[in-house]
Formats: C-alpha cells, structure tokens, sequence
C-alpha cells in the first residue's frame, strides 16, 4: 500500500479549501451589501419626495378649496345677475361690478382673471381688462369655442381644466399667453344645448410651479423634476404641456404613474446614466398626480463610495483570511500528519510512494481493518452456528445421551431452552421437493431452509423460547417451549402459530409447508422420543396432503384393527379393466383408497406397493390375450409411486395407468367390432341377390347371435343391417335402369327384391321419382 507522503496534498487542500470559503462569504456578503445599498438608497430618496409632492398635493388641495369659495361668491352675488342674465346691459353699472370683480381677483393670490358669459347677449365680461367682447371677437377663442359648442365632459363638475389663455388680442407670432386651470359654473342651457351662462375663474399656474420650485428647493439636495399629471396634460416647473409633451417624464412612465392604482409608490424608469427614480402621489381631491423624477446617478453617488469602502474591506479581509487559513491549515494539519505516520508505520506502508492522498489511504486502512473485522465475526457466527447446528442434531437423534449431558451442552452453546421445562418438537417439511430443487440453487436452497427457521423464530418468539435445526435436506426441526407456567395452554396455541407461517411463506414466496406437531414432553430427556414422534407424524402429509397440520390426533384416528386387503374391489377393479370401464374403474379405485386411508402409513405405504403388482400383473394377463402392448415397466413404476409425496399424487399416477389400459381394451374391441362388421358388408355386397339374404342367416353363418350381428352393424356404420341391404339393391336398380333396357319386374328378381310395387315405394322415397321418370332423365 502506498499513500502521499511529501506532496502534503490534504494540507493545500486545506489551505485551498478555507480560502475559497473566505472568498465566497466575503462575495455574497458584498453582493447583499450592494444590492440593500440601492434599495436603502432608493427608499430614503422616495420618502423624502413623497413628502415633498404630499406638501404641493396639500397645496393644490387648498388652492383648489379657496377657488370653490371665490366662484360660489361670486355666484352668488345679486349684484352679478344682470352680467349673467339680462338681455341687455346698464353701461354704467356693468362697468361699475366688473371693477369690483377685478378687486377680488387682484386680493386673491391664486385668481389670474374672471369672465362672465351672458348667452342673452352673447358677450364676454372681463374683469382683466374691465371690457364687454361680442363672442366671436372674443380674445380667449379656446373658451369661447368651449362654450359655444359645449365641449365639457358631460360629467363635467367644477373642476380645473389646464390650458392657456392669450394675454394680448394678436395672433400669429406675436401672441403672447400665459398658463392658466380654468373653472367653469354653467347655469342655464338653450333647448339645442347651448351654454347660455356661464362664470369663468381662471387660476395662475405660476403660483403651483412657484410652490414645486421652492419645495424642491428646500426638501431636497438632489436635482428632482416634478410634475403635475392632470386630466388634460403636464405641469412642470411653470409650463403647462399637452398629452404630447413629456417634460421630466417619458410616455412610458407617465403611462405607468397613471394607471397605478396605489396612492403613492416608486420605481426605475431607463438604463444607464439616464436612468430615473420615478415617485408619484396621488390626490385625494382633485383627479392629479404629484411626480418627481430623480436622476439615479445622483442617489447612488454616496452610496458608489460606500461599495469602494466595502470592497477594500473585503480586500483586507480576504488578506487577513488567507494567512489565516494558512496558521489554520498547518495546526489542523499537524495531529493528521502523525496519525498518518503511525498508521503508515502499522501496516507496513511504503513511504515513497505518491499514488493516493492522505485521506484516501487511511479511509482504505480502515476499511480493510472494518472488513477484516466483519469477515472473522461473520466467520465466528457460522462457525459457532455450525457447531450448535451439529450438537443439536446430536441431541435429537441420539437417544443415549443422558439429561446433564444434554443440559451441558446447552450451557456450553447458550442454547436458549430450558433443560427441566416442557417442550414439543416440529417437523417442517418443504412440499414439492423436486420442484423447489429444480427451481433453486443448492446455495439458495440452504438460505431458504434456514429462512423457515428465521421467520417461524420471530413468529412464535413472544410466546415460546426457541432452536431451529436443519438435520438434512428434509428435514427442518423446531424446538418450541413455552415462555408461560402454563405449557399445555400454550401448547394449544402452536396449530394457529404454524398455520400463520405456511400463510406467510404461500404468500411471500409462493412455497408450500407441511408441519407435523410432536406431542409436549417434560423435558429434554425425553427431546429424541418427541422429535421420532414427530418425524413419525409427517409421514402422514402423504394421507393428508400437502400445507397439512399433522398433530399426534392425526394418528388417533388410525385403525388398530390388523390390515385387511380390499379383496372383493381388487377383483371389481380387475373384471371393470377387463372390460375397459374407465368410470367403473375409478369407482373401484376410489373404494379401495377409502378402505386403505384409515389404516397406519406404513400399512398403506406396503399395500400400494402390492396394488403396482397387481397392475403390473393385469397389465402382463392383457398383452398374453392378444391386446397391445402396455408401456408398463414394474420397476420405474413403482419408483414413481414411492417418489410421491401425496396419496392424491399416487391417485394421479394409478388413474393414468387406467386410463392406458381401458384404451387398448376399448381398441382391442373396435378391432374386432370392425371385423366382423367388414365380413357382414361383404356379404351384403356379394349376395345382395339372394332373396333369402336376411340378419339371422347372415349371424348363423358368422357364429354369432342375430342381435349382436345387429347391435354391431348399427354402432359401425349407423345404419340397421336392413337399412343398408336396401340400399345396395336400390342403387343396383337404378343402375340397371340407366344402363338396359330391362323392366321392373326382370329388375326386382335380378337384385333379389321379392315385392315389386314395395319396390316402386322404397324407389321414390330414395331418388324423389318413380323408376319410368328415372329411366327417362337417365336412361340410354
């Protein structure tokens, strides 16, 4: 054996292995680090611009509210019915309400301008610039389109509407306009549906974009975007954007932001360095959404140099680690080493050599040490089993071995029996022994016997202390005793027990078991006396059967009576083979089965070998009178009846001799039956014309009865012997009718028919015409 003894390959393995596991925390360590840094750092910037944007949704909120109040003031002013409503307007008057409209409006500091719409007059009122405008000369023509077509949503309810409003009367390049959310109040409607008043508050955005400028400014260091999603467009920083325009935020995003159902949230929105933190709020009040885009190189910046400062960490660490895996490595090491030396000096190992490493070598020492120490305890077993398997045959087939003998024995082998208790012996027997020899090797064979022994242990080890024997190949032998004072009630029990082990072994493994239970004796003197008991009682399997449970009541039942041959069925049997009655035989058979079955085995064991002479001899008196020859040799015959090990397998063997034997008897007298009846057709062929032709001369003339001559003719050809003789004649007459020129009268006495008009009768009922019509369809 060899093993590594200067390339330390288990030391570097060491120092190899500890480094990577350094190396692998400190990289998931930092991957963690870096991935909950961007999250940490994503989270503060969405906490601080959600307070940010929930202070501007606060404040549009109460701009919004302040607006309402303004619009339901001037509603509801009477001053301002005659602007809204009367068809036609007080000079002096108008101008005097507008300029206390304008008042209002310069005190507020969200209002930008008032219009009045009177549908009456169909002129604008405004209070910028104290003026009375036709509608189509109006300024602001966005509004006056809106309200001359009525362009509201039909579920239109006070609420801001951005869009911008000129603040001079050019067009064209000139035009100047500022951004405005415009409240509208509409009370009246034409039958067309056409806006006939309306008050009209329009509201600076510049005060919400000065409010966005200055929050960001105070509640954050990071250079944030914000924004105002409304129905109709974008608020950013002073500039109101239609739906085209995308100011701090792309389509997909405010496509996201506006179809998120949460009240506030955030999420990454682009790649690389263009890559934003996008943070929305929604409005409780008005239908908007409040949104901040946060450049992400700006919040990830802190936290870039927080991943250099881990990363150099990490390096130091990794530095400090690797020496320390060395010092590690080598103090592990060092105990491993000596081991391997002191081994290596044990089992005479070769120092120079370089093929396996360190822990292979001593893996492959000790599992030789644990497989050495396996096959000397295994060896042990067997042999300390095979010296109990021989003394116990000993015990149980020696009957002169005395009760201390015995009873050393079994302290010399722990045997676990007791010496002075009852006991009773079992005799298992493996049904169909030839066929379990063929089907298993002698090996598996061995392990069977001895898996009986196991199996039948465990079965009744609760209840009884227990040796197993095997005494040949035959012969398996159970000593049982029970673990109770009370032995007979135990006793009992023992059929029950062993009908549960031949169950278990059918099931398991598809083998049959026949047991015979000896009879319970006072102790191991007088162990050889029940174990011949019970190898006595499974002779009887062979009356019993196969999977029988054979106790001592078994033998109980034999006659005392001296054996008498069944001499009268013996001379039935021998008169029904004679005759080759097979079902007479049988019957017979089957009486002297009964009458022999209720005497001793050995007695029925003798008479069977007497009843294959008899037919042995039965079968010599048949081949002396002429009938075939039996495949009948006296000797394997015999050897066959002695090979079975039922009475039912002996019944098999003797109800096929029958059967042989009935055939060539059977064959013997249709050879005859054939015979005779070929002389009798002969006859009936070459002396059909003879009038006197009939079955009692026919019978004279073979020896033999009328009857018979008949009974044979009938079973041979399945006609009577008149039948066919009429038949011959006939066919002869049609032939003589298509062949001559002969009348009935010359026909009837050349075939021999004495009565020719029962011959016109028999002639019809045969051919389905009369002899003139035959002669016509078939004559010359």
């Amino acid at each position: 054996m060899r093993f590594l003894n200067r390339s330390y390959s288990m030391y570097k393995k060491m120092i190899l292995y500890i480094s990577v596991l350094i190396a692998v925390v400190l990289f998931v360590q930092s991957l963690i680090l870096n991935r909950n840094f961007e999250k940490i750092g994503s989270r503060m910037t969405f906490d601080s611009n959600v307070n940010m944007l929930s202070q501007i949704s606060y404040s549009a909120n109460y701009m919004n509210d302040a607006v309402r109040s303004f619009a339901a003031t001037i509603y509801s002013d009477p001053n301002n019915l005659p602007l809204r409503y009367a068809p036609s307007a007080n000079p002096e008057e108008t101008y005097g309400q507008l300029q206390i409209i304008d008042t209002m409006v310069n005190q507020s500091p969200y209002i930008y301008s008032v219009y009045i719409y009177n549908g009456e007059q169909d002129r604008f009122y405004s209070s910028k610039t104290g003026t009375i405008v036709d509608a189509d000369h109006f300024p602001d023509r966005d509004l006056a389109q809106l309200i001359e077509q009525n362009l509201l949503p039909a579920d239109y309810q006070f609420s801001p509407i951005p869009r911008q409003i000129p603040l001079n009367s050019y067009n064209g390049a000139n035009r100047l306009a500022t951004n405005v959310l415009t409240y509208l109040i509409c009370d009246r409607y034409s039958d067309s549906g056409r806006i006939q008043s309306a008050i009209v508050v329009n509201v600076k955005v510049d005060y919400l974009t000065g409010l966005i400028k200055e929050l960001k400014n105070k509640g954050s260091s990071l250079s944030n975007d914000v924004a105002i999603l409304t129905g109709g467009g974008l608020i950013s920083d002073g500039l109101h954007a239609d739906a085209e325009q995308t100011g701090p935020l792309t389509k997909a995003s405010m496509q996201r932001v506006v179809g998120s159902t949460e009240k506030s949230g955030y999420f990454k929105a682009g790649s690389g360095k263009d890559s934003k933190l996008i943070t929305y709020v929604s409005s409780d009040i008005l239908d908007w959404k409040f949104v901040s885009a946060t450049p992400f190189q700006e919040i990830v910046k802190d936290i870039n140099k927080l991943r250099l400062v881990t990363y150099l960490a990490c390096v130091v660490i990794a530095a400090i680690g690797l020496v320390l895996a060395y010092f590690l490595s080598k103090h592990l090491y060092s105990p491993l080493r000596r081991v391997i030396g002191t081994v290596g000096s044990a089992v005479n190992a070769d120092p120079a050599g370089a093929q396996i490493s360190e822990i292979e070598f001593l893996s492959r020492v000790f599992m030789d040490n644990i497989e050495s120490a396996k096959s000397l305890k295994i060896a042990k077993n067997e042999n300390d089993n095979r010296l109990k398997q021989q003394e116990l045959r000993h015990v149980l087939t020696d009957r002169s071995l005395s009760p201390e003998q015995i009873e050393k024995t079994f302290l010399r082998l722990h045997v676990g029996l007791l010496p002075h208790s009852p006991l009773l012996v079992c005799h298992f027997a493996i049904d169909d022994l030839d066929a379990f020899q063929r089907r298993f090797s002698l090996r598996d064979q061995e392990l069977f016997r001895y898996m009986v022994g196991n199996v039948s242990g465990e079965m009744i080890d609760g209840q009884f202390r227990h040796e197993f024997v095997v005494l040949d190949g035959r012969q398996l032998i159970l000593i049982a005793q029970s673990r109770s004072d009370d032995a007979v009630g135990a006793y009992s029990q023992v059929p029950g027990l062993m009908r549960s082990i031949q169950e278990w072994f059918a099931e398991k493994t598809g083998l049959s078991l026949t047991v015979a239970i000896g009879y319970l004796v006072p102790d191991v003197s007088e162990i050889h006396a029940a174990y011949q008991n019970a190898v006595e009682l499974s002779k009887y399997r062979f009356i019993y059967g196969h999977r029988s449970i054979l106790t001592p009541e078994n033998t109980d039942a034999v006659s005392a009576e001296a054996f008498e041959r069944p001499i009268s069925l013996e001379r039935q049997l021998d008169e029904s083979l004679s005759a080759g009655k097979l079902d007479d035989c049988i019957r017979h058979y089957s009486d002297i089965v009964r009458h022999i079955s209720r005497y001793s085995y050995d007695d029925v064991a003798s008479y069977l070998l007497y009843f294959c002479y008899l037919i042995y001899m039965k079968v010599n008196d048949l081949e002396s009178k002429g009938y075939d020859k039996l495949p009948l040799e006296i000797q394997p015959f015999t050897q066959e009846i002695v090979a079975c090990e039922t009475l039912e397998q002996v019944n098999v063997k003797f109800m096929e001799m029958f059967a042989s034997i009935a055939e060539v008897v059977k064959q013997k007298k249709f050879k005859r039956k054939n015979a005779l009846a070929e002389k009798i057709i002969h006859i009936l062929e070459t002396d059909y014309r003879n009038k006197g032709l009939c079955q009692e001369g026919v019978a004279s003339d073979l020896n033999v009865s009328k009857d018979y001559v008949g009974r044979i003719f009938k079973e041979t050809y399945a006609q009577s012997f008149g039948e066919y003789l009429n038949e011959i004649r006939l066919n002869r007459a049609a032939q003589l009718l298509s062949t001559t020129k002969k009348n009935i009268a010359e026909i009837a006495e050349e075939i021999g028919w004495e009565n020719k008009n029962y011959l016109y009768t028999m002639f019809k009922a045969k051919f389905g015409m009369t002899t003139s019509e035959y002669r016509t369809k078939f004559g010359l």
